[in-house]
């Protein structure tokens, strides 16, 4: 609930895991209201002989989710880079700028988490 950002990931290798993502793109739909920043990811890019997605089906649904979408592989890192800097590109709009220096105690509140 506390996230900016979202990326909905599945493998291309597995139908079932592109098949849910409806689920959990209404889940971040509902917790954040509004328009929260969303990336969609086909990992496993680098095993075209097991994929059960297509890349276009993976671009179809970023269009319906009004998303950027990626293919990666987190075995040969492919893209891996390129969706995190996406994400943070597409957040830095989203923070205000503070004028000034951050108390210890705010810093110690901000969060990272990757699921």
């Amino acid at each position: 609930r506390e996230g900016q950002g979202f990326i909905l990931a599945y493998s291309i290798t597995s139908r079932s895991t592109f098949d849910r993502l409806e689920v959990f793109h209404q889940s971040v739909r509902r917790a954040k209201r509004g328009n929260p920043i969303l990336l969609l990811v086909g990992n496993k890019c680098d095993r075209p002989l097991a994929r059960e997605v297509s890349r276009e089906e993976g671009a179809v649904l970023a269009r319906q989710f009004g998303c950027d979408f990626f293919e990666t592989s987190a075995k040969t890192g492919l893209n891996v880079e390129r969706v995190f800097t996406a994400l943070v590109r597409a957040l830095r709009p989203t923070k205000a700028i503070s004028a000034g220096p951050e108390s210890a105690k705010d810093v110690k509140k901000k969060k990272c988490i990757i699921l």
